[in-house]
């Protein structure tokens, strides 16, 4: 912007109507001495000339509003018209890491994805050069520069290393020529695990069931799975690790699915749960013993129930919500009841169908259909939405001893930004049931201040703050839902001080879009000398009065009484 000053000053030396004239950057000035503009405030800009109520303002910007409040906050009320002349680069050279993909946890010596979007203009016939740096580690790739305007998707396989979080850095090389060095860093933190959610299937009675809950357990890339099928008395078919010849390596599983079991299980399955491991249930369940039902969330009693029977979601889990229409179960498990601490999630008619349960240190989930595959496809045919999936996916996660600390997320658009830009943050919070945790009472540890978060949606809270000082920064959220205290997962936010400006595209959105807003207009800063603004219009402003107070119930009383008085003396009453 400050390339463009001397004709910027031209221009607006030929107008031939009375004005007055200011400056901006961030804040508003008379005159341009000692000014060392660094940013950008059209919001306050803005505001200050509303303040003076004139006719109209003309605001010359390259739009590029870098610091404080957006202009959108102000203009829903804004009463005078704002004709908007733009000036600045149609084009300028520069490449920018403008977002990064990335899995929010992986496990050690497991391949991951990582994917950088650059922006490119300006470097044609060129080629560029993206490092991706953690410790031990370094991965360089090359992409090719654009003259347009061009995003480019660079993807990089890692597999991290480390147990916990592992930092890493996208770096891109400095082109000669390049408007804004500040922009080529991205970093991020990957929280990685010791291994995968080791997930055991075990089923007495192979069924259309096992290939659907197989296929479903293909597609999770947050587990390692193995089959322990059993086909006859002493025949099983296995595939996988820790299972071999019917013989089991039970510790070594943090989850346990049985599909379509005769219920007498050499298994010690309350000391697995004690071990803060869990168990899900599903498929038809026959020949109950009191070992199995003891912990179930709804102990059977062998046979089924069949009909058309209306499915009830009575709390949200996962992709299940009580708003949603879903289609009718013909078939159920035939319970005895509710066992005790049991979260009842779904009945099928007046039947409990869907519904989990504490039991020592781990839980057990119970989806009581028999026919799972039955099921998914009544339920897509009705609203081709696909409900089991998502699931048993998150089920899964419910169980396993990572999800139970995946219930308080935080993300923000990026990771690096300038000193006065706003920041946004998003919060995401989840109840003990993976459904969205409305209610919470959230804070956001930024720069040794704890800002608290406001609920947008249920389950979403947002905050929005302004970067006062450079450096790099460690930001988490911490806080309350229900009677469980939650902390987030850690963002790493790099905050830089420019010494000017950086060059940018002018930004004909944004003043177009104050212009519409405003009543005013666009115009190039050609069509300066040649403007005339209309004549000052009258303004109305709407006053609403409110007669719902005491002192008016008192009035009007009293003008009542007093029209009884003066009728009642001209004998009319």
């Amino acid at each position: 912007m400050k390339d463009h000053i001397t004709r910027i000053l031209s221009e607006v030396d030929s107008i031939r109507f009375k004005y007055k004239k200011f400056f901006f950057c961030e804040s508003v000035y008379t005159d341009t001495s000692g000014i060392k503009p660094r940013f950008t405030n059209i919001t306050s800009a803005l505001r200050y000339g509303e303040e003076l109520t004139p006719a109209s303002i003309i605001l010359i910007s390259d739009g590029n509003h870098n610091y404080g409040p957006a202009p959108d906050d102000i203009l829903e009320n804004f009463k005078t018209p704002v004709y908007c002349f733009g000036v600045g680069d149609k084009s300028i050279n520069d490449q920018s890491i403008v977002n990064v993909f990335y899995s929010d946890y992986a496990f050690r010596n497991e391949t991951t994805a990582v994917e950088a979007v650059i922006e490119t203009n300006g470097f044609g016939g060129r080629m560029g050069r993206v490092c991706l740096k953690s410790d031990g580690m370094e991965v360089v790739k090359d992409f090719r520069l654009s003259e347009n305007l061009t995003y480019q998707s660079v993807e990089f396989k890692i597999v991290p290393n480390k147990i916990g979080e592992q930092k890493f850095k996208i770096s891109l090389t400095p082109q000669v020529g390049e408007s804004d060095y500040n922009n080529n860093e991205y970093n991020f933190t990957i929280k990685t695990f010791e291994r995968k959610i080791m997930v055991l299937y075990y089923t007495d009675h192979p069924s259309f069931n096992t290939q659907f809950i197989i296929n479903s357990l293909k597609k999770n890339i947050d587990i390692e799975y193995s089959e322990l099928v059993h086909i006859s008395n002493s025949k099983y078919y296995t595939k996988g690790r820790y299972v071999n010849n019917g013989e089991i390596e039970l510790k070594q599983f943090d989850i346990i699915i049985f599909d379509n079991i005769d219920g007498s299980l050499n298994m010690d399955l309350k000391d697995f749960l004690n071990q803060g491991k869990g168990i899900l249930i599903t498929g038809n369940i026959s020949g109950i013993d009191n070992i199995l039902n003891d912990i179930l969330a709804f102990p059977v009693a062998g046979g089924q129930i069949v009909g058309e029977l209306p499915l009830k979601i009575l709390s949200p889990f996962s992709i299940l919500t009580p708003i949603e229409e879903y289609a009718p179960v013909s078939k159920i498990n035939r319970a005895l009841g509710i066992n005790q601490n049991t979260t009842l999630i779904a009945r099928a008619g007046e039947y409990p169908l869907i519904g989990y349960r504490k039991v020592g240190n781990g839980f057990v989930f119970q989806i009581n259909v028999p026919e799972l595959g039955v099921w998914h496809f009544t339920q897509l045919n009705l609203n081709n939405k696909d409900i089991l999936n998502p699931l048993i996916k998150d089920a899964l996660r419910f169980l396993s001893p990572y999800g139970k600390s995946e219930r308080l997320l935080l993300k923000t658009a990026k990771n690096q930004y300038r000193i006065g830009e706003q920041i946004r943050f998003e919060l995401k919070s989840y109840n003990q049931n993976l459904s969205p945790g409305s209610g919470g009472e959230f804070y956001l540890n930024f720069q040794n201040k704890k800002i608290p978060f406001f609920e947008i949606k249920p389950g979403v809270y947002e905050v929005s703050l302004f970067s006062e000082k450079s450096g790099e920064f460690s930001v988490f959220a911490m806080g309350n839902l229900n009677n469980d205290t939650l902390k987030s997962n850690k963002l790493d936010l790099k905050i830089v001080e420019v010494e000017s400006e950086p060059a940018e595209l002018i930004n004909e959105q944004l003043l177009e879009q104050i212009a519409l807003k405003t009543r005013g207009g666009y115009y190039d800063i050609s069509q300066l000398k040649e403007f005339h603004p209309p004549e000052r219009q009258k303004r109305y402003e709407v006053v609403k009065f409110s007669f719902d107070r005491p002192v008016f119930y008192f009035l009007i009383f009293a003008l009542i009484v007093i029209d009884w008085v003066i009728r009642k003396k001209g004998g009319m009453v």
